[in-house]
């Protein structure tokens, strides 16, 4: 439906076993993101390996979003987690 807002896909690989230690900070982030920019977060697995992506749906503004993850991600260290060969891709949709 048009005019409902930017949706953005964020993935990237991480480090054997780092999400188990990461899934709290990320769900907290999700939600605090959730509720600042009122939009909806999921987080979801890829079935076979260690890539996770984020998605973020319903934004009136994406770049704020980004901005405001980026810093959270930093304060948590996330960056160190990453699997060596990887790194965060964004990908933004729209609605249509």
């Amino acid at each position: 439906m048009p005019g409902n807002g930017s949706e953005l896909y964020i993935y990237y690989r991480l480090q054997p076993d780092a999400l188990q230690a990461l899934l709290p900070a990320l769900r907290e982030i999700q939600a605090a993101l959730a509720a600042d920019h009122g939009c909806r977060a999921a987080l979801r697995r890829r079935r076979d390996d260690d890539t996770v992506m984020e998605i973020y749906s319903g934004l009136a503004d994406p770049t704020a979003l980004l901005v405001d993850l980026d810093a959270r991600l930093d304060r948590i260290g996330f960056s160190r987690h990453l699997a060596a060969d990887s790194g965060r891709h964004v990908e933004r949709f729209e609605c249509v």
